[in-house]
């Protein structure tokens, strides 16, 4: 982006939304110079997007070159936005001091703000001393020493202020709103902290019952209680599920005495009399699998007797 699209109108002295026309001789940057804070959307009580730079005044214009803060990720994306022609518009939060009829003939500049829309009351900010936003008959009612009708409303906020964070009295406006700053920065912080804390606690939980849960299943496999390929299903089940499933589970019956026999005769234990080869499938895979290993001869009868062939998977 050149220089001459990055460089934003502050102000210029068309009648802006209050219905006012703002001289532009009469506006006063010195404060602004020293401190030029650019803000997004006049929102005091967030942290700076960045700063102004090269603040000219051309004519009737107040124009200047946006810095943003890019180790900010708010800020960032502010910026990206403005780089993409997304965001086009910025307003200027000035102090109105004296005013003749709509002509504000003297007035401060507070802060410049990026703004989405610059045509509703974001295109210009009327402010009071204490920074506390000004309605237009607010600003009609301005005495020349630019005091108004909202200025002890504004003090008082700012003792409420003053005592709910208890800072010390007499404290300039800028001294109080840096105050809430870093706190609403200490704040921002500590609920990151906070998440942090939380994530890496959920971690370590999820870690040990990852580990109980195998140890479970080890431990089943090894009891015969379930095979390997079982362990498989289960490992995907919550721990509080392989506890009650596994838990309710019975070691298998020791077929291990039931040898080879000898001879044609083939004997099937007393326990699975009566069942079919897909039956124990179903009901007693674990006596069925631990028959294979005890009593081939068995476990082939079984399989030859529902299917008519001898297994192959020996």
């Amino acid at each position: 982006m050149s220089e001459k699209n990055k460089r934003f109108v502050l102000h210029d002295q068309s009648e802006n939304s209050y219905g006012l026309v703002l001289l532009t001789s009469g506006g006063d940057l010195t404060q602004f110079k020293k401190n030029p804070v650019m803000l997004h959307e006049h929102n005091g009580w967030m942290m700076p997007i960045g700063h102004w730079e090269d603040i000219r005044v051309e004519g009737e214009e107040i124009t200047a070159l946006p810095v943003f803060d890019l180790k900010d990720d708010y800020a960032k994306l502010i910026a990206q936005k403005v780089e993409d022609g997304h965001i086009r518009m910025a307003s200027m939060g000035v102090l109105p001091l004296e005013v003749n009829d709509n002509v504000v003939t003297k007035w401060e500049v507070r802060e410049a703000s990026i703004v989405t829309f610059g045509s509703n009351k974001n295109a210009l900010r009327l402010m009071d001393a204490n920074g506390d936003i000004l309605t237009l008959s607010a600003v009609k009612k301005l005495t020349p020493s630019g005091n108004s009708i909202n200025t002890k409303k504004s003090m008082e906020l700012k003792d409420t202020i003053i005592a709910a964070l208890n800072l010390s009295a007499g404290l300039e406006d800028s001294q109080v709103l840096t105050s809430v700053l870093q706190l609403s920065q200490e704040n921002v912080s500590l609920k990151a902290e906070n998440a942090r804390l939380k994530e890496e606690k959920e971690a370590a939980q999820k870690s040990a019952e990852t580990k109980e849960k195998e140890d479970i299943l080890l431990s089943a496999v090894t009891n015969k209680k379930i095979t390997v390929e079982q362990k498989k299903i289960y490992e995907k089940l919550e721990l509080s599920e392989v506890k009650t499933l596994v838990g309710d589970l019975k070691s298998p019956m020791n077929l291990g005495e039931f040898t080879e026999p000898g001879g044609d005769e083939v004997k099937i234990p007393k326990e699975l009399e009566g069942l079919t080869f897909s039956e124990l499938s179903q009901k007693k895979p674990q006596a069925l699998e631990q028959l294979k290993l005890s009593n081939k001869e068995a476990y082939k009868k079984l399989f030859k007797d529902e299917f008519g062939k001898e297994p192959t998977n020996f």
